[in-house]
C-alpha cells in the first residue's frame, strides 16, 4: 500500500508529535503542562498519551 503525500505528510506529523509528547512526559510534565506547551486541548493530549502506550504496550507514565 502506498501512502500519498498527504497521508505521508499527516503520518510524519503524527509521529513527530507522538515523539515530542513521550519526551515531555520523560521530563516529567503533567498532562496540563504538556498542553500548555504544545497549544492543544488536555483532552487531546490524554488521546495522545492513552494511543502512545497502547502503541508500547504500557499502562502509565512509569512504563513509558
Amino acid at each position: 500500500m502506498q501512502l500519498t503525500f498527504e497521508e505521508f505528510s499527516y503520518a510524519k506529523a503524527y509521529s513527530l508529535l507522538h515523539r515530542k509528547i513521550l519526551e515531555l512526559i520523560a521530563q516529567g510534565l503533567s498532562n496540563t503542562q504538556i498542553s500548555e506547551r504544545l497549544v492543544l486541548s488536555p483532552k487531546t493530549v490524554k488521546n495522545h498519551i492513552t494511543h502512545i502506550f497502547s502503541k508500547m504496550q504500557v499502562t502509565d507514565r512509569t512504563g513509558s
